[in-house]
């Protein structure tokens, strides 16, 4: 089967350009599904600082 080069070329580009588009996807879909992470553990360490600094006051009273 003949194909124009200007139709060939069409395909290629359309082809490449979803693969690029899927991969920003997934890319961004990791970066997403990353982040609650991140909180979470920010989260952890304000309550491991804010635990220290309740037991310094404590013995600060004692």
């Amino acid at each position: 089967m003949l194909v124009a080069p200007c139709t060939k070329n069409r395909h290629e580009l359309s082809s490449q350009l979803s693969s690029d588009v899927s991969e920003v996807i997934i890319k961004n879909t990791e970066i997403r599904d990353n982040e609650p992470f991140e909180v979470l553990e920010n989260t952890e360490n304000i309550n491991d600082e804010s635990f220290q600094l309740t037991i310094l006051n404590e013995q600060r009273v004692d």
